[in-house]
């Protein structure tokens, strides 16, 4: 099989049955990652996946007013903006900080999962092509930024502290960077067509 590489374009010669691969382009030197970058991704979106939900249930902010505590979860605060009348702002806070994200992160862990273990698993070519329409919807990573700017805002009126949910948040933020840097997509149609 051939493949191309990602900085210069020239193809190389490569087999998608070797166990993690590593190609060095002559041209440019750039280094090519077959089934070791598919393990990384893979390895990078389970961890996010398994830390998504306890950084949505823990509060991501306490906000110390005299003596009165608020804290803040992702889900309290789109019941809070459902409450207050802001429904399509409370759906777009759910759907692009959990909802999209989450099943990004299954889709990837799915087809990375394919293409390491080699085996071909049902409606993966499908829920590939189905993972670059999701790509540019999850958007943990403006959510985090956004916490951020509160902060920001709110500490000359209260006292704000960063709750275990930030933490977790930007972990599952790193996770899923991470985990889309080393998805290639081109390892995996590679290793499916074999199959």
């Amino acid at each position: 099989m051939k493949t191309a590489c990602e900085a210069c374009g020239l193809l190389l010669e490569t087999d998608c049955d070797s166990e993690g691969f590593t190609l060095v382009c002559p041209r440019c030197s750039h280094v090519i990652n077959g089934r070791s970058s598919m393990l990384y991704s893979l390895v990078f979106s389970l961890s996010a996946v398994i830390l998504m939900l306890p950084a949505m249930l823990y509060p991501f902010l306490k906000i110390r007013i005299n003596d009165y505590v608020l804290t803040a979860t992702l889900f309290e605060s789109v019941a809070a903006l459902n409450s207050e009348g802001y429904v399509p702002a409370g759906m777009a806070v759910f759907l692009t900080a959990f909802l999209i994200p989450l099943l990004y992160l299954f889709l990837v862990s799915y087809v990375s999962f394919e293409a390491v273990s080699g085996r071909k698993l049902p409606f993966s070519g499908s829920l590939a092509h189905f993972i670059h329409s999701l790509h540019r919807w999850h958007m943990v990573d403006v959510f985090l930024v956004g916490i951020l700017v509160s902060v920001v805002k709110l500490v000359d009126m209260a006292d704000v502290y960063f709750g275990v949910g930030f933490y977790l948040l930007s972990a599952v933020c790193f996770f899923l960077i991470a985990s889309e840097l080393y998805f290639d997509s081109r390892a995996f149609w590679r290793c499916h067509d074999r199959h």
